[in-house]
């Protein structure tokens, strides 16, 4: 789905009664817009890579003779080049960040990295959810925040929090961009303190649980659990099961955060 910070500002546009501004494309249009000319990039790449190294004739030896003309050698990489730039727009490491699809079947999920200085590299966790008629979510994080992102730019969001109710809706289309991402601010505080490493850490700052209660269109429910825990070498390792509540998970009975409106997230444009 990279490094970026996915919490940037982004400005919602109000149209006035003249209707003079325009409304700003969401993140989903965006990213289509950006498939689009991955692919027109990779053709590109090809066809030049293939002008420099076919000699042709007519045409495409005038074009093959003036590549080679005016960048010698450095006419062979263009065409590769090109193609990188697409396979990078492609796979959205040039924009967005890299979620991990979470399914009925367990995964490890593509996590970032923390150093012992608090650093880090990529996103913690990042993720979003896979399938159809999910009406909506409960999220419940036991220590640390989680952040609801909509792609979208149709839901209202919650900021950073623990415990929040997700509305997914009858278009599975959108679930892709309904993002949660993992933000383990205290780790990262407690990172920052002098002398303190990783293994210096208590166990609540190393492990987290992140309790998904799903809530389907006809009336069926889910549980999943995301269990997350942070390595020596600041990796991070998480996996995702099914999962009964137990007694002991009082985490999941705090109250939900208050719904944030995107006016006051964002601010107008």
């Amino acid at each position: 789905m990279a490094t970026k910070k996915t919490s940037s500002t982004r400005k919602t546009s109000s149209s006035g009664r003249g209707g003079s501004r325009k409304k700003k494309p969401t993140k989903k249009e965006q990213q289509a817009k950006a498939q689009l000319y991955a692919i027109v990039l990779f053709a590109l790449g090809i066809l030049l890579f293939c002008f420099a190294i076919i000699p042709g004739e007519s045409a495409w030896r005038a074009v093959h003779d003036f590549l080679l003309g005016c960048l010698s050698w450095c006419a062979y990489l263009i065409g590769p080049l090109v193609v990188c730039t697409a396979v990078m727009i492609a796979t959205d490491q040039s924009g967005y960040p890299l979620a991990a699809k979470l399914t009925s079947a367990g995964v490890l999920m593509q996590t970032g990295t923390i150093q012992n200085d608090g650093s880090q590299t990529g996103h913690p966790l990042m993720f979003y959810l896979a399938g159809k008629d999910i009406e909506q979510v409960r999220f419940s994080c036991k220590n640390q925040k989680i952040r609801f992102e909509d792609w979208t730019e149709t839901r209202d969001e919650f900021g950073n929090a623990q415990n929040f109710t997700v509305p997914y809706g009858d278009d599975p289309s959108e679930y892709y961009y309904l993002l949660i991402d993992w933000i383990p601010e205290d780790t990262v505080e407690a990172l920052h303190e002098p002398g303190t490493s990783i293994a210096d850490l208590p166990p609540e700052l190393r492990e987290d649980q992140i309790i998904l209660e799903i809530q389907f269109s006809n009336g069926k429910r889910d549980i999943k659990s995301i269990s997350i825990s942070l390595l020596d070498d600041g990796t991070f390792f998480a996996v995702f099961s099914d999962y009964e509540i137990k007694p002991e998970d009082d985490f999941v009975s705090r109250p939900d955060a208050p719904v944030i409106p995107r006016a006051i997230l964002y601010g107008p444009g």
